[in-house]
């Protein structure tokens, strides 16, 4: 293999490399979407269930502290929603995979000299990463005012 044929297989290689790790990025961030989904919803539902048969036991003071804490968990989740980019992440993620492993079968599929090929798959590669990348930042500015977190 010559040194030109080296230096596309190490473009080759991080290029999927970068993908790889753009994709493992997307599916930690649909992870922590999830659960920051649920962090304030559930102690607000336990809250609010619990203040119900507190104030049957006549427990009155504890069903108003549940109650308060079911109120403050879902006002701070109305005010400052969280998670709600998860499936956004989550597309991302499986869109890149495919990318990833279309970009692969054209290369081991393509006839002619390697380097080319790898120039030409990474180069009709990009539209489709690119539109990944813009429906992903869509859907970030899309819910935080500005483009700020």
């Amino acid at each position: 293999m010559g040194s030109s044929d080296q230096a596309a297989e190490r473009v080759w290689d991080d290029h999927l490399a970068e993908l790889n790790e753009w994709a493992e990025a997307n599916r930690r961030d649909a992870r922590n979407d999830a659960v920051a989904f649920w962090v304030l919803k559930i102690p607000a539902i336990l809250a609010s269930a619990s203040a119900g048969i507190w104030a049957n036991f006549q427990l009155t003071t504890v069903s108003v502290i549940a109650g308060a804490i079911a109120s403050v968990c879902v006002i701070v989740d109305g005010i400052h929603p969280r998670g709600m980019l998860r499936n956004t992440h989550l597309r991302a993620f499986h869109d890149l995979r495919m990318l990833m492993s279309h970009m692969t079968s054209q290369l081991r599929s393509s006839a002619g000299q390697r380097e080319n090929s790898i120039r030409k798959i990474i180069r009709e590669s990009e539209a489709e990463r690119e539109r990944i990348a813009a429906y992903i930042r869509d859907a970030e500015t899309a819910l935080k005012p500005g483009g700020q977190n």
